[in-house]
């Protein structure tokens, strides 16, 4: 990679037309792509989603590692189903909801949890294993609306959306 770098640098022999040719273009379909992923996820519907079934197995708040140089640590509420190998987890953003949420929800309860596809995650550069929606016995538990209202909320965060 260092080596192909190196030789797209030599070839272009000045680094304003390095960046003109390379950077720039790369950093705006990189920012495009993250602007598209946000639209669509600000906008999905509970349809859209991944549906799962199962009885919980273990619900609890584990903290986990940030993969940024920073290492930060947030915990996140994760829900275990029985016969399902994946953990699902709800981001620390609502950890006003975990106690409302570990109230409601026992292991042995049958949930359904909504998720994302992997194609959703792939085009909002996130993880398929986020919770979307909780519901118990065709009660919603936690709704897609407070996660859409988090996910329009980030953008406020950039000056130009202000």
């Amino acid at each position: 990679m260092i080596k192909w770098l190196k030789h797209l640098w030599e070839k272009s022999g000045d680094r304003k037309l390095f960046f003109g040719s390379y950077i720039l273009p790369l950093a705006g379909l990189l920012f495009t792509w993250g602007l598209f992923g946000h639209l669509y996820m600000s906008n999905l519907h509970k349809d859209d989603l991944k549906e799962i079934n199962g009885a919980i197995e273990w619900i609890g708040i584990v903290p986990e590692t940030s993969i940024s140089r920073s290492g930060t640590k947030y915990h996140p509420l994760k829900i275990q189903l029985q016969g399902e190998s994946d953990m699902y987890r709800l981001h620390d953003n609502f950890k006003y909801d975990f106690k409302r949420l570990e109230d409601n929800l026992r292991v042995g309860d049958n949930v359904r949890l909504y998720r994302r596809t992997n194609i959703q995650s792939f085009i909002s550069w996130g993880r398929t294993n986020d919770i979307f929606v909780i519901e118990k016995d065709n009660t919603i538990i936690f709704g897609l609306e407070k996660m859409i209202a988090f996910k329009k909320n980030k953008w406020t965060h950039l000056p130009a959306f202000q």
